[in-house]
């Protein structure tokens, strides 16, 4: 919720707004949620943002903090299977923030992964391993598996085709995955 909200506040150019909801959303967490965060996830989402909105605000040595923070985590492409598996989006942002410092070696190399993924594994046969603690779904009704992973690398190449500046390759992944997911929260939140 504070992060739409920030990206709305940049949209106005209310980069102070954007920055004070960044920091609370990568500061604190709702206490009445009981659980907190999983160590491993990653808000790199979060870092760039808040470093944008820094650097609008001419705090320039926060921004670069921020946004070297935006590049940590794993920049390997997985699959859909277990909930607390880095998501494809991340990675984006890890590009997206390597850019914004000046390495575009490395961001391409962050996009390049997510395409190179998504092609290779699309039409992956998936099995469940029923032995497995974390999976993201109750599995009380069987859900398209395989359909499901052709989802999540239809995102991904989304995702990477855009940070390599291929905007019409990237539509027409996004538009296929639309066409299976009218509802798919990731193409909406990334803007694709």
């Amino acid at each position: 919720m504070r992060k739409a909200t920030a990206k709305a506040a940049v949209a106005k150019e209310d980069y102070a707004e954007a920055k004070e909801l960044l920091l609370r959303a990568v500061d604190e967490y709702p206490h009445n949620l009981g659980e907190g965060k999983l160590e491993s996830a990653q808000e790199n989402n979060l870092y760039y943002l808040l470093g944008l909105a820094q650097e609008k605000l001419g705090e320039t040595e926060e921004a670069f903090v921020n946004l070297t923070k935006a590049c940590y985590g794993e920049s390997e492409p997985v699959g859909m299977m277990y909930y607390n598996d880095q998501p494809p989006e991340m990675i984006y942002y890890q590009g997206l923030a390597y850019r914004k410092l000046g390495d575009e070696e490395q961001a391409v190399q962050r996009f390049c992964k997510l395409v190179d993924y998504g092609k290779e594994h699309i039409g992956d046969e998936i099995k469940i391993d029923y032995f497995a603690v974390s999976l993201p779904d109750l599995l009380i009704f069987e859900e398209n598996l395989n359909e499901r992973n052709r989802k999540h690398c239809l995102f991904m190449m989304s995702l990477g085709l855009k940070g390599l500046g291929r905007t019409d390759e990237a539509e027409k992944c996004a538009q296929q995955l639309l066409a299976m997911d009218n509802a798919h929260q990731g193409i909406r939140v990334h803007d694709l």
